[in-house]
């Protein structure tokens, strides 16, 4: 009888899409695939060309100016994207634990990976851990494209994306000024679709205006006005019939 011989091995999965064709960001520091790890042997071996990453663990006090002068401390002006997600939802003055950074070539990057990753922060008495992982969009052209249709451009300048020049010269990593919006319909949607925004020190009962675009808004007016009227109207109405009945 012939002995059946082993079955092939299957090899794993490889992706074969190019990483800056993928349509999501990744805004999430738990969802890390396999494929977005950071592995600083393989950019040492010249294997991931990737520049973007996300920087995880950051401590929540930390503004993104602090930010960029922490990344200057290990490459002064290497870097050409960066924006340090605030949280909006609590009305608080902090960060959400997660940046997205693009830097200007891999080296810069793997320069800041061997000094900083997995080490602690050192700052606002942090125990954190400094992780890293890449970003699904990659390039500081994707980025922009991304951002600049977004309602976040419209609110305060400290809780935007920046942006850096990027070619060689004088200028070179000090901040560019933001491209304008092309779409406005899909600005309008982001700001439609992004729930409330708690922007600290506006009261509670102010807030729900901010999560209206401005058809919302103008309608959310004349209502109000209806109803003073209506108010002005019923006691007018009410202070007549008073007066009928002495």
């Amino acid at each position: 009888m012939q002995q059946q011989s082993a079955p092939t091995p299957v090899p794993l999965y490889t992706s074969t899409t190019s990483h800056a064709s993928v349509p999501t960001l990744t805004t999430s520091p738990r969802a890390c695939p396999e494929n977005n790890q950071l592995d600083i042997e393989k950019i040492e071996q010249g294997a991931d060309m990737r520049t973007t990453v996300m920087i995880k663990n950051i401590p929540n006090k930390m503004t993104d100016k602090e930010l960029l002068e922490f990344i200057n401390n290990v490459c002064p002006r290497r870097i050409d994207f960066l924006y340090l997600r605030m949280d909006f939802k609590n009305g608080m003055w902090c960060n959400v634990g997660y940046a997205f950074v693009n830097f200007i070539g891999v080296q810069d990057l793997l320069m800041f990976a061997k000094a900083k990753l997995n080490e602690k922060w050192n700052m606002y008495s942090s125990e954190k851990i400094l992780q890293m992982s890449y970003a699904n969009y990659q390039g500081k052209e994707a980025l922009v494209e991304k951002f600049k249709n977004s309602c976040i451009m419209d609110e305060r300048e400290e809780w935007r994306p920046k942006i850096f020049y990027s070619e060689p010269g004088p200028n070179q990593g000090l901040p560019e000024e933001f491209p304008k919006p092309t779409h406005i319909r899909r600005k309008e949607r982001s700001s439609f679709n992004r729930g409330a925004l708690f922007v600290p020190g506006i009261p509670i009962n102010h807030r729900s205006c901010l999560t209206m675009n401005p058809v919302q808004q103008l309608s959310s007016q004349h209502q109000g006005a209806e109803r003073r009227l209506r108010r002005v109207h019923n006691g007018s109405k009410s202070h007549a019939n008073a007066g009928s009945l002495r």
